[in-house]
């Protein structure tokens, strides 16, 4: 009895020390398969969760991967680059990843920024620059209300909720 108390106690007092530790002195994880990234305010993880599926039903993979997990957002050229070495890993070069991104309400014909992240932590926009876009977004087809990421050529397009990617950019919070 004594024993199943003392090691009760000792996991208990570690586990509160490394959360009160892990603001202090960046003691982040991931679940095991996910990739720490490391943003301006917080640590995130992101995952490629790999199937077939249309684009508007890409965020079940996601909560497959993990309950807290949803579609996730791009904060930098840095994770383009990350995003895709994972993804061309993990399903291949011709692959199309789905973003956690939708059309603003108020985007206008001709503006570039007509999208917005939905994962509520992203704030970064260099997704949203021109030279980023396959072509120019097509900013008067609200249709198009979806972005995907190819792979191959590390270049986003606004897509109808129709088309088939191959995986999703999962993200959460890390586990500290």
């Amino acid at each position: 009895m004594y024993m199943y108390f003392w090691t009760f106690f000792c996991f208990v007092i570690f586990d509160r020390l490394i959360v009160v530790l892990g603001d202090k002195f960046d003691i982040s994880r991931c679940p095991k398969s996910w990739t720490l990234l490391n943003r301006p305010k917080n640590h995130w993880c992101i995952k490629i969760s790999i199937g077939t599926i249309p684009i508007a039903a890409a965020h079940t993979l996601c909560s497959r991967e993990n309950s807290k997990s949803v579609l996730s957002g791009v904060q930098d050229s840095q994770e383009y680059k990350i995003i895709a070495d994972l993804a061309r890993r993990n399903i291949g070069n011709q692959s199309r990843i789905a973003l956690g991104a939708r059309r603003s309400t108020d985007c206008r014909a001709g503006r570039v920024r007509c999208f917005e992240w939905t994962d509520d932590v992203t704030t970064g926009n260099d997704a949203f620059e021109i030279e980023n876009w396959t072509k120019s977004p097509e900013s008067s087809d609200v249709d198009l209300d979806h972005l995907m990421f190819s792979v191959e050529d590390r270049r986003i397009s606004d897509v109808e909720g129709g088309r088939s990617v191959d995986g999703a950019l999962c993200g959460m919070r890390s586990l500290f």
